[in-house]
């Protein structure tokens, strides 16, 4: 990353990151756009003060870094918005920002569930290259569409015991993986 050209690895980067920074600032409270323009925002000020050797690793994790970036960016998105609408409150503390902003708490919560879902989707992409369309299908709609196992089955004309099997593989892959994904991440 400290090569500014080098446009493989940003990239790369910018792919890992962008889709978290956008979620986090619509669980924040942008709409779409903004929160595509700030993550943008937050994606150039992060590569700036990279380059520039601003980041240091003894002071903490990259993702925190990031973190505290995209913060300010979203906030300052949120206060631009703010400014722009019209508003008409029933009682004082619905115009009081400091009443509708997360606490630094809240924010890092949601930053951190950002980077565990975005940590366990990309194992979910290295597990796909382990294991047979059939597999993975049951894996979904068992494990995450929460479909009895019984009607995974049948839709998928196996067994209920293959689709316990399947779940327990690929979770015990997914646990295997998820250690080395968050030191990636």
């Amino acid at each position: 990353l400290r090569v500014p050209n080098n446009q493989t690895i940003w990239n790369s980067f910018v792919e890992r990151y962008r889709p978290m920074i956008v979620s986090f600032g619509i669980r924040l409270g942008l709409g779409q756009a903004d929160a595509e323009d700030a993550a943008q925002q937050a994606l150039i000020a992060f590569c700036s003060a990279y380059t520039e050797g601003k980041y240091q690793r003894e002071q903490g994790r990259l993702r925190t870094w990031l973190f505290g970036i995209a913060k300010r960016q979203i906030l300052n998105y949120r206060r631009q918005g703010r400014r722009r609408e019209v508003q008409v409150a029933d009682s004082p503390s619905e115009t009081n920002f400091f009443d509708r902003r997360p606490d630094d708490d809240r924010m890092e919560q949601l930053w951190d569930e950002e980077w565990r879902n975005a940590v366990l989707k990309q194992c979910l992409q290295e597990v796909r290259r382990d294991f047979d369309a059939k597999s993975m299908e049951a894996f979904e709609l068992f494990a995450h569409q929460g479909w009895p196992a019984a009607k995974v089955a049948e839709h998928l004309q196996m067994t209920s015991n293959a689709v316990f099997i399947a779940k327990h593989r690929i979770m015990k892959r997914i646990r295997e993986l998820l250690p080395q994904m968050e030191e990636i991440w």
